[in-house]
């Protein structure tokens, strides 16, 4: 039974994050999504279709940067890593829970980086994200620009 224990801890220490905690998730930007405004400026040589980004979500028990976006060129190669935080915005969130599941998707998330925000839509369960340019949803936010 020791062992059991020992390994089970073992296991659950190193898949956490020793700052952000547990990977939650992670999804990868949609071909036909903009890049974020983090990412507005590419490295030299690079073209948006050269680019894969990533989202991660972290799940912790304190107040850290909870989201991870990376972006890639094609061979692999990281070319940009930011942190910051994610939040579901409380009228969103007011709206979305009236009659959950059925108003689950799309879902939306405000996602912090540098002080600028964006709203991350995932559109149905699946591991794609796209940047939201709905009107409406930015309305709901106050992020209108």
């Amino acid at each position: 039974m020791r062992i059991i224990i020992i390994v089970a801890s073992s296991l659950l220490l190193t898949s956490c994050n020793p700052i952000r905690g547990f990977l939650e998730s992670e999804f990868k930007l949609s071909r036909e999504s903009r890049l974020p405004i983090w990412f507005a400026e590419l490295p030299d040589g690079y073209e948006r279709d050269d680019v894969e980004v990533y989202l991660r979500y972290y799940t912790s028990p304190f107040d850290v940067k909870d989201t991870v976006l990376i972006s890639k060129s094609m061979d692999g190669k990281t070319l940009t890593y930011k942190t910051g935080k994610m939040e579901h915005h409380p009228e969103y969130w007011k709206w979305a829970t009236q009659d959950w599941p059925a108003r689950a998707k799309p879902g939306y998330v405000n996602v912090t980086i540098d002080g600028l925000t964006e709203i991350i839509a995932h559109k149905k369960m699946e591991p794609i994200f796209y940047i939201s340019n709905e009107q409406a949803v930015r309305d709901t936010m106050n992020l209108n620009e």
